[in-house]
């Protein structure tokens, strides 16, 4: 995974902004995410970004990625079409 581009509003490394752990948790959830209902990752993004998922990481983290995804679409209310 690469960091933003330098003109976005993130400082210059990831790993500084996320920890690797909860950043490879969140790359995974969303490829997880994808897998499960389809929908385009500029889509998953909207529904849940990278802000949300980091502060939902500590406590979601040992979920199953499919209990994850329903559990955050659930307070979204969203429905999975899968």
């Amino acid at each position: 995974m690469t960091c933003p581009q330098p003109d976005s509003s993130l400082p210059g490394d990831c790993e500084a902004v996320y920890g690797s752990e909860p950043l490879f948790w969140i790359g995974y959830t969303y490829r997880y995410w994808h897998f499960l209902t389809g929908q385009a990752s500029g889509d998953i993004g909207k529904i849940c970004g990278a802000d949300m998922m980091h502060t939902l990481y500590p406590s979601y983290h040992t979920l199953d990625c499919s209990q994850t995804i329903e559990r955050i679409l659930e307070a979204k209310e969203c429905m999975i079409s899968a």
